[in-house]
This record gives structure tokens, sequence and C-alpha cells, in this order.
């Protein structure tokens, strides 16, 4: 149960925003409350998990505390698992709305699965490597790091817009954060991004958060002479180059590069980044929250946390959670400072020699001062692999040698990409990450740079 002096309020200040409706402090919990006693009499199931297929963000938050209120199993499904939610037999009911009233759905009779009794919420994602998983959490898991996170923060009463998806746990981690500091949260649609300006008419240091291309999308429609008071950013890795641009557009703003996963209930690591700060400060993955410790193993980062997730669901088989949990995320130590390198799953070799194609993403973007740059590998029978750069349209004026030129400068000679590509829009997962598989998938029908 989550009723205690935390999660109640009569106050009467804004929480949650989306489109023109705003929810209070007071008419949230007035709609939680009635969720509630709607739910009730329709008696879900205790043992099976309730999948919340909604996206509105009022109607989402709002049915997600109804049934944690009410001591209810949770699945937070992406869209991609609704597709093909047939496939799965752990739950039992779906929650959707008709108009204004909730709905329940009995959409499997069995609930057999090994493992459910490790927690009371799933987080559904693909992750890095584009296969479903579930990932069984408690839901004090999210309450408690969302605590630590504003700990660390240190913020009070602020405004934020972001453009993540309410179900993911980026956005269930901000709205958390957001409550507890007694801050506001409005959801913004991609497709109203041109209008951004007019939300700083009501708050003109309102922040942005979510993934590094919702910030740096957002930076980029926003007016220079409004004064944004943070960016916070999560999920993908974000360079020093565009934390640069973007504090150079913004200086007084703050910066927060969060590092998370949804295995961990959120955050982990936290770098407070302004104006002032070096670029080699930027570059740091930060201090570990409370309730958290790591270890550095052959490069790779092992995370121990109270907020550790039980185990993973992968079909229908259960997988329990190690002690330590490895990330997969590699590190180095620059200058006393954890900086990341890559992923194990991003190392290649070409040519007998092992390179991660984030360390080449990360370099290239800072010489060619592009937020977006894109290194995918090809297998070859002789190499190992060919390394391939995608850049946006507006390096049509560059040359093949023109961009080796400029690169030999950060990259040695086996890091330089073989072939260079233009893209005329990137492909995006639904969590705002590049797809790169799409890329690769649809290599040979991009232009070449010559």
């Amino acid at each position: 149960m989550i009723s205690n002096e935390l999660f109640t309020s009569e106050q009467d200040t804004p929480l949650l925003s989306s489109g023109s409706r705003t929810l209070t402090r007071a008419s949230f919990w007035q709609e939680v409350r009635r969720l509630e006693g709607l739910l009730r009499p329709m008696d879900p199931p205790p043992e099976g998990f309730i999948i919340i297929n909604e996206t509105d963000p009022l109607r989402f938050f709002t049915s997600l505390f109804a049934l944690w209120d009410l001591g209810l199993k949770v699945s937070l499904p992406t869209e991609d698992f609704v597709k093909g939610i047939k496939d799965y037999g752990f739950y039992r009911s779906s929650l959707s709305f008709d108009g204004d009233e909730p709905r329940l759905t009995q959409v499997r009779g069995s609930v057999s699965m090994p493992g459910l009794d490790r927690g009371d919420m799933i987080l559904f994602s693909s992750g890095s490597t584009g296969a479903q998983k579930g990932i069984m959490h408690l839901r004090e898991n999210l309450l408690e790091n969302a605590m630590a996170v504003n700990e660390v923060l240190g913020l009070a009463s602020y405004s934020s817009i972001t453009m993540l998806k309410p179900y993911l746990v980026s956005a269930i981690s901000h709205f958390l954060v957001h409550y507890i500091s007694g801050s506001h949260l409005r959801f913004l649609d991609l497709g109203e991004l041109e209008a951004i300006d007019s939300y700083y008419d009501e708050d003109n240091a309102c922040g942005i958060v979510g993934s590094p291309v919702h910030l740096m999308m957002a930076a980029s429609k926003t007016s220079a002479s409004r004064k944004p008071a943070l960016f916070f950013s999560s999920g993908d890795f974000i360079y020093s180059s565009s934390i640069k641009r973007i504090l150079g557009k913004f200086p007084g703003a703050v910066f927060y590069k969060a590092y998370g996963l949804a295995e961990l209930a959120g955050r982990f690591f936290i770098n407070r980044i302004d104006s002032g700060t070096p670029e080699a400060g930027m570059d740091a993955l930060g201090g570990n929250i409370p309730g958290t410790s790591y270890a550095v193993r052959e490069g790779q980062i092992y995370a121990s946390s109270d907020y550790l997730f039980s185990g993973y669901l992968i079909g229908e088989d259960f997988v329990p959670a190690t002690r330590e949990h490895p990330t997969g995320d590699l590190v180095k130590q620059e200058g006393g400072r954890l900086v990341l390198s890559g992923r194990l799953s991003d190392e290649i070799k070409v040519g007998g020699n092992k390179i991660s194609l984030k360390y080449i993403e990360s370099q290239a973007s800072s010489v060619l001062k592009d937020d977006i740059v894109v290194v995918i590998a090809q297998p070859h029978e002789l190499l190992g692999n060919l390394i391939c750069m995608v850049l946006y349209t507006q390096h049509r004026d560059k040359s093949r040698n023109g961009l080796m030129k400029q690169l030999r400068e950060v990259l040695r000679s086996h890091e330089l990409p073989h072939y260079y590509y233009y893209i005329d829009e990137l492909p995006y997962t639904q969590s705002m990450k590049v797809d790169r598989k799409e890329i690769a998938r649809n290599l040979k029908s991009l232009d070449p740079i010559e």
C-alpha cells in the first residue's frame, strides 16, 4: 500500500499536465480514490498482474497509483508488448478506459509462471538487445529510488516538460521525483514541439527532462530569450559536445546527466553540470546515489542496490537477478572520474583491433560539432567488421576525404570509418533512442558520401 503521509495531499498546486488539462495534487488524489472505488467491485484477481493499457499521462498515473494503493500487481507494457500480448501468460487483466470509466478485461486464465512472488510490478523493455523482457520489481524500489534521486538533486518546487511516453521507466522515475519534490511535470507530445515556447509564458524557468534526443530537439525549438532552469538527461548516452551547445544557448541552466537502468528502478549515477564545468567533467558519470554501490571489473560496471530488480521475465521463463548486476556498460578512469566508453554489445573487432562504436560516435560528435552521429558495424570475412558512419544531410557539403581528415584528429587509423552515408531522418525507438538495427537493415538504401 502507498497510503502514507508522502502520498496523500490536499495541496492545490499543479502536479501533472497533459495538453490543456492539469491535475493538482489534491485533484490527482481525488481521481485516484474515484478509480479505486470503481475498481474494487470489479474484484480483480490479486495473484495476477494487471496491464495498464493506457498511454494518456493523466489516466496512466492515476490508474497506476490506484492499483498500487489497492495492493495489486501491475505490469507496464511498451507498445510493442501490447501488440504481442497473446504470447504471455503471467497476467489476468487489462485495464483500459471507456470515456472516464475504467474497464477491466480478463485476458488470460493462467498465472502459473514461477517467480511471480518475486515482485509486484513488471517494467517492460526491449533494452539494447531488441528482445522483449520483463523486469520484475517491488513498487517500493521505484519509490525509494526516486527519493534517493531527489535527495541528490536538492531541488524544490520546479516545473519541467517531458516528451517521454508515460509507461517508460524514465517517465515514471521523473514523475515520482517531481511528486516527492513538490514539483510540476508537463507531458508534451512530440507533434506539439513547435509550440514549446508557449509553455514558458506560464513559467519562464520551466526545465526539460527526457532522452538526449528529446533535450536536443526541445533546446533547438526553445527561443534563446527563454530561461530554462534545468535539463535532465536520461536513457541513452549524451556527449559533452551536445551539453556544451545546450548550455551555450542557455548559460544559466543546470544540466543533470543521469545514468540509469530499468533493472535498478531508475537512476544510479547523477552528474551536475553548469556553464563553468570543464569538458572533462561533462563526460564523467558523476556520483552514485544513496542506496547504491558499484564495482568495475575488466572495464564493466557491476551494480548493487537496495533498488535492484528481482529478475527477468523472458517469454514464459523467469531468470532471477544476481546480487551484483552486470550492466553491460564499459567505463574508463580519466582524471579520477568514471567515463562511459561503450557497451559490451557495442565492442567489435576490426583487423584484430578491439574498438567501441560508442567511442567513435562520441569522438566524431565532438570534432564534427554534430549532436547526432551514428556508427554501426557490418561483418567482413577478412577484417572482422567494416565501420559505417551515418550523418544527417546537413553534412552534404562534406566529402569522404574531408570527413576522414577531421576524424583523424581524434581517432586512430583502425578506428576510422570505412564508409559514410547521408540520412534524411533517423529512425527512433519508442523511448527515443536511435534505432541502429533499423539503420543497418536499410543501409544499402542510403546515399553514400563519395
